[in-house]
């Protein structure tokens, strides 16, 4: 089920009738003024939105697949088949979304489709207004749905959707195995537009979205920006990555390695946090219980006994511990709240939330406490 999603504040126009133009721009975004086939429209699967060379503008590029591409896609997609080009790009440049639109579409002589967009990429240099009128105009397009996925760079948003992994020539397939395929990443990074949008309206939680870098190998997801509103702050590494997978929840198979006591090394480490928020001589208290399991997978004695896994889970759970501390502490360091307590103590406790006023001032104030026991499931081949 699509949830609806709150809207951002409009800003004040100064005449009627420039409202009456960019709701009629608005509405030319949809590409289908009137019922054409899908053979006379050109499909976009994927969108990016990035800041233009010339200060204030904004540049849109839209990947369309070619009829080869079409056909790979209905042939289930893959790295093999046809060697011919599976897509081709489109950019718009503009003072705003729907200029910029009306720039790309007049460079292709059929209508730009967006009812079949899969992913979305921003560009973690727009500004924090730019942000906001790209996610207020993507809302309000009438046939795009609110499904497809979101990701950032750091680079070029046009490189980063015109490159083919090896997995999928379409790079919207990928992304799109990708983060419905839970044994295929580390963290659970797939974030929809909807609940991206979401986050950025709801009160006592940072927006994350997955952040996608090109290396020699292909595409690498193992980071995730993080933003406190529309404001870009600051962008994870893999380690915190991790961190924040287990405290959200997310985390699919990371590792863990020990130095100590038995040079032993843990692999699909998941864990379920539960939180809990009191208020105690007017101070908000936080203690998060995470409970983790593993399975075991080296072992400098090649042999594990029931005391020497009880020893490892112990040193374990310090060792996470301090990651978390640590991964707390620096969020309250940049005043960003992505794992989303404000959120919870506004739910159970609205009363509590109000009281402590702007989030992002009184988040940094909060005592954290965290409370780690790792479990060892099982015993993976030692050998």
């Amino acid at each position: 089920m699509i949830r609806s999603m709150g809207r951002a504040p409009t800003s004040r126009v100064g005449k009627a009738g420039k409202m009456v133009a960019a709701g009629l721009l608005l509405l030319s975004l949809s590409g289908c003024w009137n019922d054409r086939a899908l053979n006379e429209r050109d499909l976009v699967l994927t969108m990016g939105v990035s800041p233009a060379k010339k200060s204030g503008q904004v540049e849109l590029t839209f990947q369309i697949p070619t009829p080869g591409g079409l056909t790979s896609m209905q042939a289930g997609g893959g790295s093999g088949g046809s060697s011919s080009p599976q897509f081709f790009d489109v950019q718009g440049i503009g003072p705003n979304f729907p200029l910029a639109f009306t720039e790309a579409q007049a460079k292709v002589s059929r209508d730009l489709y967006l009812g079949q967009i899969e992913v979305l990429a921003f560009s973690t240099k727009l500004s924090p207004a730019m942000l906001h009128r790209a996610v207020a105009a993507l809302d309000r397009l009438g046939p795009m749905d609110k499904t497809p996925y979101v990701i950032t760079t750091m680079g070029s948003v046009t490189k980063v959707i015109a490159h083919q992994s090896q997995q999928e020539k379409l790079p919207a397939l990928y992304f799109e195995t990708l983060f419905l395929c839970k044994s295929c990443q580390t963290n659970a990074l797939g974030v929809h537009f909807w609940q991206f949008a979401e986050r950025l309206h709801t009160p006592g939680i940072s927006a994350v979205l997955p952040q996608v870098d090109l290396s020699s190998s292909g595409y690498t997801v193992d980071k995730i920006s993080v933003y406190r509103g529309y404001h870009y702050v600051t962008t994870f590494s893999p380690s915190l990555t991790q961190d924040y997978g287990l405290l959200a929840d997310v985390s699919h198979k990371n590792g863990l390695f020990l130095a100590k006591p038995f040079q032993s090394g843990l692999r699909a480490v998941d864990a379920k946090t539960s939180i809990r928020t009191t208020l105690a001589k007017g101070r908000l208290k936080s203690t998060l219980d995470v409970k983790v399991k593993a399975t075991l997978d080296s072992i400098s004695t090649y042999t594990a006994t029931p005391t020497q896994v009880a020893q490892v889970a112990k040193a374990a759970s310090v060792v996470l511990s301090r990651r978390l501390d640590h991964f707390l502490a620096l969020t309250q360091k940049l005043d960003i709240d992505p794992v989303g307590i404000g959120r919870r103590l506004d739910s159970r406790h609205p009363s509590w939330f109000k009281a402590a006023g702007p989030w992002f001032k009184a988040y940094p104030r909060i005592d954290f406490k965290v409370h780690v026991q790792v479990h060892v499931r099982r015993i993976g081949d030692l050998t």
